[in-house]
């Protein structure tokens, strides 16, 4: 990938003095999270040639990022339904920022003490990563009522002596490989209510469980899931999957439930907008009621999808999901060419697969409908793009994710009845 210069990763609370922004001749820009206190508001990249920034210029950058965030809080403070309506021109002149952050102070208050939440973590063979998972576990505002690590088949002890020298957890060894084997394993065992699941390679913000509570405190929601930041952007491997296949899905709670589920089902319903398998969460009643997560997706067998798929089967059955922004964790993408070309491949092989299992249990012709009609149309258009040179970083990966395509749907073909 050539001469790469990074991208540097600043974190600015909103509620202090917003300081200037320094020019570094050793990366090519600065990827900018704003915050207020724990309540995560909005990003920007801000490209080298735009830097320094004084603070009066900084300032102004990150009330522009913070701007649909804040304004749906706003709303929500004032009874108006902010998932449902667009910031208005009137509250953009008549609330300054100062008075919209003010009326987030309940948001970065709530503590989830006294929650009953296990934390599930599923790992193999990634000491190093899971090592930094615990360590920003054991640094949550809130503790959870157990941590259980799920070693998935690990061929050495490194896992289990990571997960000694952390008091608060407890370690599980689950002899069949599979994430999804490894998630049913942690959600036999947890004794919780609400069961909090994430992987190794992601970092725990201090504030994550408050933000899971906060997703449950509506007794109708069944799962939720959170906002998903990158840990770091060292590598082109790693800025391309933040451009292209982020997991973050924005600063706005959201609900998925019938009224979603209806609109998008004849289509193909995009369970994947719901969130990301590194930040979710169920009631143990979800498990009792539809099963566990289906074995023959995710890493370990078909490659990806788990998580969606178990999204859509919960959607099927009338449940109903909240993204909740507030509960934060940050992943770590892989930094290797090689490693993001296999991963894209195998999500796509994930996400083929993962299309006719819901097919399966499912029925209906929306999932074919996209596995059929809506991606072939897709990757039509991006190959016709990256002949004529048009986003030449998006289409790099063409062929492995087209590749990926028919391995899914060879895989299925070749596991229906497991």
């Amino acid at each position: 990938m050539g001469d790469y210069k990074r991208w540097r990763v600043v974190d600015i609370d909103a509620g202090g003095s917003v300081p200037a922004l320094q020019a570094d001749p050793l990366s090519q820009g600065t990827l900018l999270y704003v915050w207020w206190k724990s309540v995560p508001l909005g990003h920007s990249f801000i490209p080298a040639e735009r830097l320094p920034l004084d603070r009066n210029a900084a300032t102004l950058e990150v009330q522009k990022s913070m701007l649909t965030a804040a304004t749906h809080y706003a709303m929500q403070h004032d009874g108006v339904d902010g998932a449902s309506s667009a910031p208005s021109d009137a509250l953009r002149n008549l609330a300054t920022v100062t008075e919209i952050l003010d009326q987030l102070a309940d948001l970065d208050t709530t503590s989830a003490r006294g929650s009953d939440i296990t934390v599930v973590v599923c790992t193999r063979d990634r000491p190093e990563h899971l090592s930094r998972c615990l360590a920003s576990l054991d640094r949550l505002r809130t503790s959870p009522k157990e941590i259980v690590v799920v070693d998935n088949a690990s061929r050495t002890d490194d896992t289990r002596e990571v997960v000694a020298g952390h008091a608060n957890a407890r370690y599980i060894r689950e002899d069949r490989p599979g994430l999804d084997v490894a998630r049913n394993t942690g959600f036999v065992t947890a004794s919780s209510e609400l069961v909090a699941f994430t992987d190794d390679d992601v970092a725990i913000e201090p504030t994550w469980l408050d933000g899971i509570a906060r997703g449950f405190s509506d007794p109708s929601i069944d799962g939720v899931t959170g906002l998903v930041l990158a840990g770091e952007l060292e590598t082109e491997a790693q800025e391309l999957f933040e451009r292209y296949w982020s997991f973050n899905r924005g600063y706005i709670p959201v609900l998925f439930g019938t009224d979603y589920f209806e609109a998008t089902r004849h289509f193909g319903t995009p369970a994947w907008e719901i969130g990301a398998g590194a930040n979710m969460a169920f009631r143990r009643s979800v498990f009792d009621r539809i099963g566990g997560f289906d074995e023959r997706l995710d890493v370990g067998a078909a490659g990806c999808s788990g998580d969606s798929e178990y999204w859509h089967r919960m959607l099927t059955a009338g449940m109903t999901i909240r993204y909740e922004p507030t509960a934060v964790v940050r992943h770590y993408h892989r930094r290797d060419e090689n490693g993001l070309r296999k991963q894209l491949h195998d999500y796509m092989r994930g996400h083929t697969a993962a299309l006719l299992v819901q097919n399966e249990k499912t029925g209906g012709h929306g999932n074919l409908r996209r596995l059929f009609v809506s991606l072939p149309n897709y990757y039509g258009r991006l190959a016709v793009k990256r002949a004529i040179n048009r986003n030449p970083k998006r289409g790099r990966y063409l062929f492995d994710e087209i590749a990926g395509y028919f391995s899914g749907i060879r895989f299925y073909l070749n596991n229906r009845s497991r």
